[in-house]
């Protein structure tokens, strides 16, 4: 699939039509605040979360929150 073609999915997903996967850009802990090793998921609600590439989210208040961080995380990689 060209990179076009996995933004304009990307963007679908975004609307909750399609799931798509980057190659390398999973997201560790399903959106779960991650301890500061960026390993374990924590029971905290404030946190930031990793992509496997290394980035981290911001501090959010929600699994939501941090995967709509991840899907903009992987529009920016395509883009790029």
């Amino acid at each position: 699939m060209s990179a076009a073609k996995q933004v304009d999915a990307i963007r679908e997903a975004q609307h909750g039509k399609v799931s798509t996967r980057v190659p390398g850009h999973s997201m560790t802990g399903q959106g779960k605040v991650l301890d500061k090793a960026g390993f374990w998921p924590t029971r905290e609600k404030v946190g930031s979360t990793q992509c496997e590439c290394g980035e981290r989210s911001p501090e959010l208040d929600s699994n939501m929150k941090r995967r709509a961080w991840h899907r903009q995380h992987k529009l920016d990689v395509l883009s790029s």
